[in-house]
């Protein structure tokens, strides 16, 4: 029995290895490959749920900081990677009910809004450049660039319009340093192994006397059950915390 056990245990490990191994491949993360990218496909879009990232790839951000992943569609700065992961791992942390959680969610928060306001502005931006729309003009001004706009002055005002926005760049680099300061602080220091994720998962299999399809499970569903697992050893230790005690 302890063979068969060993056996599958290096079985799992081996199979993690390789999928962790492959280059990401551009899809939606628990939905399955594009096959027909729409047109706006150049419009970014971040993976912003643990429902729809992967359990291993979001094993690539946790222990190799490899953010690519996390790319459902456009392309990324390191910055919006980064803010796009702080959102995650502070999701995780309020599902595990971690003491650190009102903090980091509180940081993604701001991380999250900045990064939502980079996104669309430099979207509009891109557009308003090949031609003028007055909805997008007025949409611009909703998010406080309130300039004229007019034939003349729309490219002189779309170049100022860029220049604050690395501004907001700059803060949004800030805000993520600062969170990644906090997970020092906090005795985090990006350690986590991928080994001790796979000895993770291979005890909620043990306890659930099942296996999950790496190729499907979530980082969501693997979080909650995670957390059902340390509440269950918590409950034992207590149960026999008396136990030999006179």
């Amino acid at each position: 029995m302890r063979k068969n056990k060993q056996k599958k245990q290096g079985k799992q490990k081996g199979y993690l290895r390789y999928i962790l191994s492959r280059p990401s491949t551009g899809y939606q993360h628990g939905v399955g490959p594009e096959t027909n990218p729409s047109p706006a496909s150049k419009s970014l879009i971040l993976c912003s749920s643990l429902d729809k990232l992967l359990f291993t790839d979001f094993i690539k951000c946790a222990c190799d900081k490899d953010y690519s992943v996390l790319v459902v569609q456009g392309e990324a700065t390191v910055d919006q990677l980064q803010g796009a992961w702080v959102v995650l791992w502070s999701e995780h942390l309020e599902l595990m009910g971690s003491k650190e959680a009102e903090a980091h969610i509180e940081l993604s928060a701001k991380v999250e809004r900045m990064s939502t306001k980079i996104n669309i502005v430099s979207n509009l931006i891109e557009v308003l450049k090949a031609e003028p729309h007055e909805s997008l003009i007025a949409e611009l001004k909703e998010w406080g660039y309130n300039y004229q706009y007019t034939p003349e002055s729309i490219e002189n005002d779309l170049q100022r319009v860029a220049n604050k926005l690395a501004n907001d760049k700059t803060k949004l680099a800030i805000a993520v340093k600062e969170y990644e300061d906090k997970q020092l602080e906090s005795g985090n220091n990006g350690e986590s192994t991928k080994e001790m994720y796979l000895n993770i998962l291979y005890a909620i299999e043990e306890k659930k006397k099942m296996e999950f399809d790496l190729e499907t499970l979530t980082a969501h569903k693997f979080t909650i059950m995670y957390k059902n697992l340390i509440d269950y050893n918590e409950k034992l230790k207590q149960k026999y915390s008396g136990h030999g005690s006179k």
